[in-house]
């Protein structure tokens, strides 16, 4: 079956119709905006009555440590990530010797805001609980992470995943 990306209602509506798997979530985008996506996917399926089981997931940025200053440093490279995205999102982008700038939003996000609603970033148990969540909010059976952001050293990177596969993985293992 085909993946549908599932950023607005509309999107979602548009995913269900066409009995598409729905992958929502990325930079921007709360958990609370995940629980609306969720209603609005469970009242669609009720219109479209597919014909076979549709699959739901989500994407984060994910970054598994021990260090709550490390855990710090990856939310602003994130909030870098996220406001390019939206910049390029909302026609806002600006680009200076071939590099996208990252453009500030009004009402942005506070760093405590980013990390409960919006990335899962911090310790491997904070990193469970975050999931544990979105599951909670949109039911999902599968979850994208989106490891490199900003302009994190790979060495940082690799010992994340690392991390992740054996402390934060185990947890979701029937």
């Amino acid at each position: 079956f085909l993946d549908s990306l599932g950023q607005s209602p509309e999107s979602v509506e548009a995913t269900v119709s066409r009995g598409f798997n729905l992958l929502s979530g990325g930079y921007g985008v709360s958990i609370d905006r995940l629980r609306e996506f969720r209603q609005a996917f469970d009242s669609l399926l009720d219109e479209y009555k597919p014909n076979h089981p549709i699959h739901v997931g989500t994407q984060r940025a994910v970054y598994v440590t021990d260090s709550e200053a490390d855990a710090r440093e990856a939310v602003e490279q994130a909030r870098w990530n996220m406001r390019v995205t939206l910049s390029l999102r909302h026609n806002r982008e600006r680009v200076e010797h071939g590099h996208a700038i990252a453009v500030p939003f009004e009402d942005e996000p506070s760093v405590e805001d980013l990390l409960d609603r919006f990335l899962v970033i911090g310790t491997p148990d904070t990193c469970i609980q975050r999931i544990q969540a979105m599951q909670d909010a949109m039911g999902i059976d599968h979850f994208n992470c989106s490891f490199w952001f900003g302009d994190m050293e790979q060495a940082k990177i690799l010992r994340s995943m690392r991390l992740f596969s054996e402390a934060v993985m185990p947890a979701f293992q029937d």
